[in-house]
């Protein structure tokens, strides 16, 4: 399984690659292709090497969610973007409260486990659906639509009490949280010239790493209080519809580099306030 699970994630990256970003897009790829598919080959079987052996030690839902905490969420922080770090990491300190008010059989338990490894599949379908819709409807209405669902996904676990309609609202939050990553990175790279993409990525990665280290321990602060509660931490999906909405001016419609990237990026942006301009747009 984690085998097959990695050669679905890796067609899935050529694929996105080669068909969205370098033939709909058309954004040029700096370097060598092949090694940056090497390169994610590798990444993967390392991610399903780590995710058996934690499967293995780990002896219950408690010490899975424990290894996690330490070993995983580490590395999706650093990968950058608020909304993949929350879609992966809100829910982890309250799984095993989960299981304990809706799982009665070992399948439910599977299921409970699933609210958080499931998101990662989905998330690879909205991205090559986000860099299609892009080019056709623009930037700004793809990033408030997809702050939309993240919202109305996410939140679904403040009122589902069971677990089929609750997994499914996760991949409906894995779908819109690959959108608004491959989105935001569409904006920066389209929008900037090399020295501008450089600062806004840097600042992206640093945003979302600290987001997640807020984020993480609000979400297990609020699980003390019932397992719903980190749930609410998916609003955050509103900020990035208004962020698009009011941040964005109509110039940001596009995919396309511009002339001039650089004094058109920071009009691009012009709305978003100075601390917020690190966010992933």
């Amino acid at each position: 399984m984690p085998l097959a699970t990695m050669i679905v994630v890796l067609v899935a990256f050529i694929g996105s690659l080669l068909l969205v970003v370098q033939g709909l897009l058309q954004v040029p790829v700096a370097g060598s292709v092949p090694l940056l598919v090497a390169g994610a080959a590798v990444y993967l079987w390392a991610a399903a090497a780590i995710g058996m052996l934690l499967g293995t030690v780990a002896r219950s839902m408690a010490q899975f969610a424990l290894l996690v905490i330490v070993v995983i969420i580490p590395v999706i922080m650093l990968s950058g973007g608020i909304s993949v770090a929350l879609v992966m990491i809100a829910l982890t300190p309250v799984l095993p409260k989960i299981e304990a008010a809706l799982a009665d059989t070992a399948d439910e338990r599977l299921l409970v486990k699933l609210l958080v490894t499931v998101v990662g599949i989905t998330m690879l379908l909205g991205a090559p659906i986000a860099g299609f819709l892009v080019a056709r409807i623009g930037v700004k209405r793809v990033l408030m639509a997809a702050g939309l669902v993240y919202d109305l996904g996410g939140t679904a676990g403040l009122y589902l009490d069971n677990l089929v309609p609750l997994l499914a609202s996760r991949l409906i939050v894995g779908l819109a949280g690959g959108a608004i990553a491959a989105t935001s990175m569409t904006l920066i790279n389209s929008t900037f010239d090399a020295a501008g993409r450089a600062k806004w990525m840097g600042s992206h990665v640093a945003v979302a790493t600290l987001g997640g280290l807020v984020l993480h321990p609000l979400a297990g602060a609020l699980g003390e209080w019932g397992w719903r509660l980190p749930f609410a931490l998916y609003a955050l999906g509103l900020a990035y519809s208004a962020l698009a909405a009011f941040g964005l001016d109509h110039g940001a419609h596009g995919a396309q580099p511009v002339p001039s990237a650089k004094k058109s990026g920071e009009a691009c942006m012009h709305g978003f306030p100075a601390v917020l301009r690190s966010l992933p747009c």
